[in-house]
């Protein structure tokens, strides 16, 4: 049977026929989104594929294997393989249900990813000020809160990571959009074809 074309058939859509990867932009429109996709999916295979190789390695590992399934970071690794496989699956088929579901993974690779961000950064400003209150403590120096001084420095980390999202994101969706379009395009046509040979009988 084989994979299905749709997770969910969308509404009524209208599009510039024909459909052409090329009216499918990034948001900065620097290449088209099919090319923007595949030149990201070949650098996230290679990162998918070490991460893999780290799983294996850690399943092997009979002290870690234990602790691993209460990891948030071993289900962040899962849904970025699913990710790619998706991803994978959507150029090679066309199906526009590999898009799909890659986008439900990605959004819950984001959530996960961005969690994880805010509390490794949040404990790393806590122990950063802990640190600090107990060296200036033994010093007998008037204490000082060093963690609005370490949140500025995050700052610049974090707005530069949420615009690389953001770039990935309306890159994703713009090549979903192409192959949305382009199925619903076949389908239009197959409908049309059909209707004529009907009309002919």
């Amino acid at each position: 049977m084989g994979f299905p074309i749709w997770l969910w058939h969308p509404k009524t859509h209208s599009y510039k026929s024909p459909v052409e990867a090329h009216n499918y932009r990034c948001c900065c429109s620097c290449c088209n989104s099919k090319c923007g996709f595949t030149f990201i999916l070949i650098f996230w295979t290679i990162a998918a594929l070490l991460n893999l190789a780290f799983l294996l390695l850690v399943l092997l590992t009979p002290e870690v294997y234990l602790t691993l399934f209460k990891s948030p970071q071993f289900y962040a690794s899962v849904f970025s393989i699913i990710c790619v496989v998706c991803g994978l699956c959507a150029l090679k088929t066309k199906k526009p249900s590999w898009m799909q579901l890659f986008l439900i993974c990605w959004t819950v690779l984001s959530i996960i990813t961005w969690a994880l961000w805010i509390l490794e950064w949040t404990l790393g400003v806590e122990t950063a000020d802990a640190r600090v209150a107990e060296r200036r403590a033994k010093e007998n120096k008037p204490q000082i809160n060093t963690r609005a001084a370490s949140w500025i420095l995050l700052a610049p980390i974090i707005i530069f990571t949420l615009i690389i999202q953001i770039i990935l994101t309306f890159l994703y969706i713009s090549f979903y959009r192409f192959l949305r379009d382009r199925q619903l395009e076949k389908e239009q046509h197959e409908g049309t074809m059909m209707s004529v040979q009907a009309n002919r009988y």
